[in-house]
């Protein structure tokens, strides 16, 4: 029997008081660090952190206090939050509001347009928030369904008018391009999408291409192949028609590479760290070691990691998901419903999950 590196997660999440700050002139230049959250129960099919930190964890309020107390002590003047669903934290209202009372600049993360109202808005600009993140991931109703994240439309155009009103001045989407089964019409849904928004607001957008990792329910698809990516990236930015930041395919080839690359990568990544971090320097390296990187990366592959990490998360789980995902069907959040994903959920122990 092979002995397995366990992922564990912590039961109680803690904030850092203890920081260090950075002065200049002066004037402090970093900020303070402040997890509210940590993990996510949405259940998005393409996500790592997602699959990885099940389900969401939240610092409790008396700990915020602290920490937010603590950045006053030392000096700090502005705190960066940190949480990927940190809009499903109560807390986030709380901090926005404590910390604008002690004077300190709030930057937040990326959060959901179907969690973000007017309130939050104007506790956001009143913390000195200039600018919301928001990551539709697609316009596409289809994708939508097949990624597992449901956020409508008129949510992300809701929340631009909301900000234009109450007078913040800019807005940043997230959207991804190469999901499985994607098809031109769902890039034009995005950039449509994305339109909308920019006749709102100062719009810019991030354009991600999807890489497969490992112990999601997309771990086995491809990366989209480069002249499809090239195409309807082109095809985003004619029809989007503002600021587009879209990520380079070689940085997507060799993230897949080493996400979800088999044994054959450890001998490829003892020489590679010597070389440039760029496609053609690793591909031609795996040509001298008479490694196929192409077949790991557009190829069908095998899981090995199942058999060496232990996350908690039942793989036969993971596996259903990938099948409702190919049959255009959608899965609640951890905090609508518990679909029993965990070996053991200690959080939701007494809800009935084991």
């Amino acid at each position: 029997m092979m002995n397995k590196a366990v992922f564990r997660r912590v039961s109680e999440l803690r904030p850092l008081k203890t920081q260090l700050l950075v002065i200049r002139d002066g004037r402090p230049v970093n900020p303070f660090l402040l997890e509210i959250s940590r993990g996510c129960g949405w259940g998005c099919r393409f996500c790592m952190l997602g699959w990885h930190q099940r389900p969401r964890l939240d610092l409790r309020a008396s700990y915020l206090e602290e920490a937010i107390d603590s950045a006053v002590e030392h000096g700090f003047n502005s705190i960066y939050v940190i949480g990927s669903d940190a809009s499903s934290s109560r807390l986030i209202k709380d901090l926005l509001h404590t910390s604008a009372e002690k004077g300190l600049k709030v930057s937040l993360p990326s959060i959901r347009a179907d969690h973000i109202d007017a309130e939050l808005i104007e506790l956001a600009l009143e913390s000195g928030e200039n600018m919301l993140t928001l990551a539709p991931e697609t316009g596409s109703p289809r994708m939508k369904v097949l990624i597992n994240k449901m956020i409508d439309n008129d949510e992300v155009i809701k929340v631009a008018e909301e900000m234009r009103q109450a007078g913040m001045r800019h807005l940043k989407l997230y959207f991804m391009v190469g999901l499985p089964r994607e098809e031109d019409e769902d890039i034009e849904s995005s950039a449509i999408l994305a339109r909308k928004v920019k006749s709102l607001i100062d719009t810019k957008v991030t354009l991600s291409i999807f890489v497969p990792k490992p112990g999601t329910p997309f771990e086995e698809e491809p990366l989209a192949p480069e002249i499809d990516i090239r195409r309807r990236i082109s095809a985003f930015k004619k029809l989007f028609g503002g600021r587009v930041n879209a990520m380079h395919y070689g940085r997507a080839y060799l993230q897949t590479l080493l996400s979800v690359g088999d044994f054959r990568i450890a001998k490829l990544l003892t020489k590679a760290y010597r070389l440039p971090y760029n496609r053609g320097a690793y591909r031609e390296l795996a040509k001298r070691l008479s490694i196929d990187v192409d077949s790991i990366v557009y190829g069908q592959r095998e899981t090995p990691w199942w058999d060496l990490i232990e996350t908690g998360i039942k793989r036969e789980y993971v596996l259903e998901e990938r099948r409702r995902a190919f049959q255009w069907r959608t899965t609640p959040s951890c905090d609508e419903y518990c679909t029993g994903c965990m070996r053991e959920c200690w959080l939701y122990r007494e809800k009935g999950c084991s």
